[in-house]
């Protein structure tokens, strides 16, 4: 993701996690912790399975076609938790 440059009218807080951005420490505590490591480990293991069941499960129905969406929605969750640790980074370095 590139570093966008910071305006001095954008607000200090994350777009995507307002709640979890306010306390900075807790942040840290987060992401340092041994859960999150594995935390992480799990959501990259759950990736894998799903993109391998949207590439070599084709939809033959319209429900088959929604379980698909929603395995895509689903990617993406977990990849915005994967990312976290390298997002909190660089807020902190535009802050």
């Amino acid at each position: 993701m590139p570093k966008r440059k910071i305006s001095p009218n954008q607000p200090l807080e994350s777009i995507r996690w307002p709640q979890l951005f306010r306390d900075p420490e807790a942040v840290d505590l987060l992401y340092l912790g041994q859960a999150f490591p594995r935390l992480v480990e799990d959501c990259r293991v759950r990736v894998a399975d799903l993109r391998h069941k949207i590439v070599h499960n084709v939809p033959t129905s319209d429900e088959a076609v929604a379980i698909q969406n929603f395995q895509r929605g689903q990617i993406a969750a977990l990849e915005d938790i994967i990312g976290l640790e390298q997002e909190v980074k660089e807020w902190k370095e535009q802050h």
